[in-house]
């Protein structure tokens, strides 16, 4: 089984979308209807994600990943390209702007501190 804490649902594409932590980090897709059917269990695979947003029109999907589970100790944000049909590829994994888990630590006094949450905002232009 997955252990799926996070999840967004798309109403432009009647696409649900779960981030499953363990035991193996995945995104999972559904298409909802009169019934909700698995269309891809492993949509994508990334390292632990712990949030997963839509972009406003549908067309994106966006999970933050800690970089803990994978020992890099990088977190970051990846993007996937949605189509209609509730199938993901994956177009983006950005780690800027997120330092290591190490320099987390170091900046605490050795105290863990973590990435958390994730909001994407529309582009006015």
């Amino acid at each position: 089984g997955f252990f799926s804490c996070w999840l967004t649902y798309d109403s432009t594409n009647a696409c649900l979308y779960l981030a499953n932590s363990a035991p193996q980090g995945s995104v999972s897709s559904f298409a909802v209807g009169d019934e909700i059917v698995i269309v891809d269990a492993l949509a994508g695979e990334l390292n632990g994600p712990l949030e997963i947003v839509t972009s406003v029109g549908g067309e994106h999907v966006y999970t933050l990943s800690p970089g803990v589970s994978d020992g890099s100790g990088q977190p970051r944000i990846f993007g996937y390209q949605a189509d209609s049909g509730c199938h993901l590829e994956q177009v983006q994994a950005i780690p800027d702007g997120f330092g290591t888990e190490q320099d987390r630590r170091d900046a605490g006094n050795d105290v863990f501190n973590g990435v958390m949450g994730l909001a994407i905002y529309p582009n006015p232009n």
